[in-house]
């Protein structure tokens, strides 16, 4: 089906094409039913509209330091790293530790340059540094492959950097639950979260959430569970911002 053709400013009002189609019952019916379900997902404490990459760097945006340092935990393929690069924000200095498990921590030292910028600096860890203060703690696609996960958690809330983000998070309604992840030939543990349970952890911040729209093989879906309970499966992922209160 063809939706649009081209045409020109003349055929436009010799054709009386005017805005009057947003007037009509059916268009007020869609604008109406999308107020509604939002208005649904309000009780939630999230609306109907999805992220599919970090928040961080538009929160950046409107932060107002000079010296920025973000612990980047599970950082993988560096989304993020590039999207500060891309921003190319001036008179602001960003001091990035990327952590990660040993054996990608050497193909990233490898991979990528210390200094893209001379405003970026970024060093590249295999553990999380609890003593350190950072300002952003981002947290994308990797709490669910740590066993010590509250523990973890309550550690990074005792330095009380602003903004904690946890990123394509796998948290739902459900109980708390653990799986094993097919990898190939290979399993990993993999959990599924309780959301106010996560929440309860972060008792001096304010918490922001969305949606968050996943790629799985490729495609952009709900999370394939239909082996688990109705119950028991997430469909999509969430992305909270916690901002220290």
């Amino acid at each position: 089906m063809n939706i649009w053709k081209k045409t020109s400013y003349k055929n436009l009002k010799k054709k009386n094409i005017t805005y009057h189609a947003f007037n009509n019952l059916i268009w007020k019916k869609k604008i109406l039913d999308k107020i509604n379900i939002n208005k649904t997902f309000l009780k939630k404490n999230y609306s109907k509209f999805f992220l599919s990459s970090s928040p961080l760097p538009l929160i950046l945006l409107g932060y107002n330091k000079k010296n920025i340092k973000i612990a980047d935990y599970g950082s993988g393929d560096q989304e993020t790293f590039f999207q500060i690069l891309n921003l190319k924000i001036k008179g602001v200095k960003f001091f990035i530790d990327s952590i990660e498990v040993p054996e990608i921590t050497k193909v990233l030292k490898k991979s990528i340059k210390k200094k893209y910028s001379k405003n970026i600096q970024i060093n590249f860890y295999d553990k999380y540094n609890f003593n350190k203060k950072y300002d952003f703690v981002h947290i994308s696609d990797s709490l669910q492959y740590n066993l010590n996960w509250k523990n973890f958690l309550t550690k990074i809330c005792l330095k009380k950097p602003q903004y904690i983000i946890l990123n394509n998070l796998t948290a739902g309604k459900f109980k708390t639950y653990v799986t094993e992840q097919k990898f190939y030939k290979d399993k990993l543990p993999y959990i599924f979260f309780n959301e106010n349970e996560i929440k309860k952890i972060f008792k001096n911040y304010k918490a922001y959430q969305y949606l968050y729209l996943n790629k799985i093989n490729n495609e952009y879906k709900e999370y394939p569970q239909k082996n688990f309970k109705e119950k028991d499966r997430l469909r999509y992922p969430k992305t909270i911002i916690f901002k220290k209160i």
